[in-house]
């Protein structure tokens, strides 16, 4: 059953950063689209800062979907250790 939660993570995870990649190749290609060849070239003085940002978005992006995940595959193969009741009950005293 833990080999089934495992293929079934890794699966979600790359069906996300494939999802991921698709949405930035079409944001350049409407970028293209829109600013023309004056625009890219005014884009391109500036590739250094927007690649920069755009690594940071990505990153945070795929670590989040991971995060996501992880809960979700908890949850669904025997739950999250603070949300068991009898558990809470024995941590804090409680009878």
């Amino acid at each position: 059953m833990k080999k089934q939660c495992l293929v079934k993570g890794a699966f979600v995870l790359t069906v996300a950063s494939f999802i991921t990649k698709i949405l930035a190749f079409s944001n350049s290609i409407v970028l293209s689209r829109v600013l023309g060849p004056e625009g890219i070239g005014l884009k391109k003085m500036v590739m250094p800062f927007m690649g920069l940002m755009m690594t940071h978005t990505a990153v945070w992006t795929i670590s989040s979907i991971f995060k996501t995940s992880d809960e979700m595959q908890l949850i669904s193969c025997g739950g999250l250790p603070w949300l068991n009741t009898n558990a809470n009950a024995k941590y804090f005293g409680v009878s």
